[in-house]
């Protein structure tokens, strides 16, 4: 049987794993340790890609959940466990608290050429292949990104919600970390585990994981960057603050176009998932209904200026955001709140759009 050739090719790292005396670190948060060896950082990262490139293969075979033992929920939730606590590890490596061998700082350096050269041929994904130059960093981003695809593809996968994301606190998890995250790490969360979650999660699911976590730490998050970093670019030059963007390699002119690149990619990814929001409420019968009504009600857009739009100085972005803000025009026939952010935001947003003195070009 396939599973008899699956459970041995995962459990026998996932061992080697466990078994290593520096694990008990990860108690005190000193992740230092566990990360600067290559052998264990290899292996984490080959388990992540194992359970990533299964649940690609099931997602293009469109089986429906529980096809195959990997893929049921009960031999899931020990790998994600695994995985969870893989990312909080890495995610700890950017906690300002936390001491950092000189070979780990190395590794979160990043090259203001191989973020031009990524982001152009990846569509604003920042990826390393071939292009990171440090081997640590590599791997320590190319398990981020396959982690943050394990959890999205999780979503599809039949019962995941009811018995496997919520009883392992996976929002907990990306909750607590997320304030330290720079733009590109936001990104991936965004492309990788928002989105496919506001397109698979159940109606009965919608309070806990749209509002409670798209609501506090995503959508927050992303509204305070955004307009600190636009306001900031706008009106004085600036590009928001240093941690946005992490410890850029380069000359000022390029650390500066860097910052820019990342930014329009940060903007047009949160525009994508807005623009999803929109389309599934396009779907229901009712605006009233639907799951972006559902995070109207619930105050997710509180503070919804249009810095979350970036101003709809790029052209890409304002595409993009074109759903939304139908969404948005139909909603407001009902809702007060929506109508005044309309009047006193959006209009007076989009007629300064039109001066052309407003615009801001980019080397995108």
């Amino acid at each position: 049987m396939q599973c008899e050739k699956i459970i041995p090719s995962l459990l026998d790292p996932m061992n080697k794993i466990w078994s290593m005396p520096k694990w008990k670190y990860l108690a005190s948060r000193d992740v230092s340790q566990l990360f600067s060896d290559g052998q264990f950082l290899e292996m984490a990262y080959h388990v992540v890609e194992f359970c990533e490139e299964q649940l690609i293969k099931r997602s293009k075979a469109q089986e429906p959940g529980g096809a195959c033992d990997l893929l049921s929920v009960a031999l899931l939730r020990p790998i994600l466990s695994l995985v969870l606590r893989l990312l909080h590890s890495i995610h700890a490596l950017w906690d300002q608290e936390v001491d950092l061998l000189p070979e780990l700082e190395r590794a979160k350096c990043l090259s203001c050429m191989e973020i031009a050269a990524s982001l152009e041929i990846t569509n604003g994904l920042y990826v390393i292949d071939n292009l990171h130059k440090d081997k640590t960093g590599a791997l320590l981003e190319k398990t981020r990104q396959g982690a943050y695809n394990v959890l999205g593809l999780c979503t599809s996968v039949q019962g995941a919600f009811s018995e496997l994301l919520d009883n392992l606190f996976v929002r907990d998890f990306l909750s607590n970390d997320i304030g330290s995250m720079e733009l590109r790490h936001l990104v991936k969360v965004i492309r990788l585990v928002a989105i496919p979650l506001v397109q698979n999660c159940p109606f009965n699911f919608w309070e806990p994981w749209t509002v409670d976590f798209l609501r506090s730490p995503i959508l927050g998050v992303c509204e305070y960057r955004l307009h600190y970093a636009w306001f900031d670019l706008l009106h004085q030059g600036g590009t928001g603050k240093p941690y946005f963007y992490g410890k850029l390699v380069g000359s000022d002119r390029q650390i500066k176009e860097c910052k820019h690149k990342l930014l329009l990619a940060f903007t047009r990814e949160v525009s994508d998932l807005l623009r999803v929001l929109a389309l599934a409420e396009q779907n229901m019968e009712s605006a009233s209904s639907s799951l972006l009504s559902f995070l109207v009600r619930h105050d997710c857009f509180e503070r919804m200026r249009m810095s979350l739009l970036g101003y709809f100085v790029d052209d890409e972005t304002t595409m993009k955001a074109i759903p939304f803000c139908h969404s948005l025009t139909r909603l407001a026939i009902s809702d007060m709140s929506v109508r005044h952010s309309i009047v006193s935001d959006l209009l007076p947003c989009l007629i300064r759009r039109l001066d052309i003195s407003f615009r801001v070009q980019f080397n995108a």
